[in-house]
């Protein structure tokens, strides 16, 4: 038997398809070790969709990634970690990592030869997807340290939700 089920991010509950949670798997036949309710650390949804004979059927719809790497808006709503995918036309980094400290405190490191031109502009995308009164600030380092992995985190939650 495999199962893969969503649970609420902060309850061991299974939540309503269609809304993001953490994904939990069950595999009993692992040959090394039999998985019950085992939580993979990421987030993601389960939507129920017809399939290509007319039958209803639930699918993993969206996959954000780790718990861990999820920013919250000010108003404590889950926002997808993907949102820092728009640097692009904003200049060219070597490294830009975003990380939220806050509840509506974040933080934009960039690496760069020069100082981009629209700071302003690319606080307020930031502000459009986190709220009008989150507190964005940008910073310019010589460096963003890899993960021991050796991966880059371009995003990056050090404030737990729980704490509202």
């Amino acid at each position: 038997m495999k199962l893969v089920e969503i649970f609420d991010i902060d309850k061991d509950i299974p939540i309503k398809n269609g809304k993001y949670g953490r994904v939990i798997v069950t595999d009993l036949f692992n040959y090394a070790v039999p998985m019950i309710r085992y939580d993979t650390g990421d987030i993601a949804k389960i939507e129920v969709i017809k399939n290509e004979k007319g039958f209803e059927e639930p699918f993993l719809t969206h996959i954000e990634g780790r718990k861990m790497d999820l920013i919250y808006n000010t108003e404590g709503k889950l926002v997808s970690s993907h949102i820092s995918y728009n640097m692009k036309k904003y200049g060219n980094f070597k490294q830009f990592q975003f990380v939220q400290y806050g509840k509506k405190e974040y933080l934009l490191k960039l690496n760069t030869n020069k100082k981009i031109l629209k700071e302003k502009e690319l606080v307020n995308e930031y502000k459009m997807l986190l709220g009008n009164d989150a507190n964005i600030k940008i910073v310019y380092v010589d460096g963003i340290p890899l993960l021991a992995s050796g991966k880059k985190k371009e995003v990056m939650n050090t404030y737990s939700n729980t704490n509202q």
